[in-house]
């Protein structure tokens, strides 16, 4: 990437994590998601994985816990984009710190 594409990639990433955060509905939503996976994590050993309609229901959690999952990791993600974003782009800005692909602190 570009240093310019690097800085909007930096940018964007800042107002999606800043916003979600402050963003009250958003709070509300984490809260009902993990409500949700606690609930799957509880109950999923009472299904009979032997009758059909159980191994439905098995499988209904499974994929509801991992959508839930990806809503709660969003943040997380989006901070992680972050930090390589900002990473590259300052090996880009300053060659003469990094020497064999790490950064010098001095």
């Amino acid at each position: 990437m570009t240093p310019d594409e690097l800085r909007k990639k930096i940018t964007r990433c800042n107002k999606v994590i800043e916003g979600l955060k402050n963003y009250e509905p958003f709070k509300i939503v984490v809260e009902d998601f993990k409500r949700s996976i606690e609930l799957s994590d509880n109950n999923w050993q009472y299904l009979r994985l032997d009758k059909e309609e159980d191994m439905q229901k098995f499988y209904e959690l499974k994929y509801n816990k991992l959508s839930a999952l990806g809503i709660l990791n969003i943040i997380r993600n989006y901070e992680y984009d972050l930090h390589q974003a900002q990473e590259q782009l300052f090996k880009i800005e300053n060659p003469d710190k990094v020497q064999g692909g790490y950064v010098d602190n001095e």
